[in-house]
């Protein structure tokens, strides 16, 4: 964070603390969807606040995510896992609300054993050679930032003559 942040320790504690804020946003959003999910009455919002406070802890603790430039089709699973993660709410038009619950936490250790299979991988490769795993997370960040600095050169588009 300190290379993120120019060497500013002000802004790299900052840019870390803000780093956690939308999961454990997250967090509180999953807790009050399922405590209202357990009153005797709930209201119909309960499992949208479960879902979509799930959803936005998968996506912001980048669970689903593995080191390196991920496939085309990995993103897309990864954008349909949350998807899916959200449209567990509809099944409050058919269930009762705490059944609901029990359905989204049934998909939330499934989403942890899938997450476990992804750094598993990753691990078993670090494991195999670390300095090729580094020397590849570090030619990614390199080209990363020399994709970043093509974008800022190059001009917005074609100048207007006046």
């Amino acid at each position: 964070m300190l290379d993120l942040s120019g060497g500013n320790p002000a802004l790299a504690y900052s840019l870390y603390a803000v780093g956690h804020l939308f999961p454990a946003f997250a967090l509180l959003l999953v807790a009050t969807g399922v405590n209202l999910s357990l009153h005797e009455s709930p209201p119909r919002a309960a499992a949208w606040f479960t879902t979509a406070g799930l959803a936005m802890y998968l996506a912001g603790t980048r669970v689903f995510s593995a080191p390196g430039r991920p496939r085309w089709y990995a993103s897309l699973a990864r954008i349909a896992a949350l998807a899916a993660t959200v449209c567990l709410a509809f099944l409050g038009l058919v269930l009762p609300a705490p059944a609901v619950v029990v359905v989204i936490a049934a998909w939330a250790v499934m989403s942890t054993v899938v997450a476990a299979g992804i750094r598993h991988r990753t691990l078993d490769r670090f494991d195999e050679d670390p300095v090729a795993f580094l020397r590849g997370v570090q030619e990614e960040r390199r080209r990363g930032a020399a994709g970043e600095q093509a974008a800022e050169s190059r001009p917005a588009g074609p100048a207007l003559e006046s």
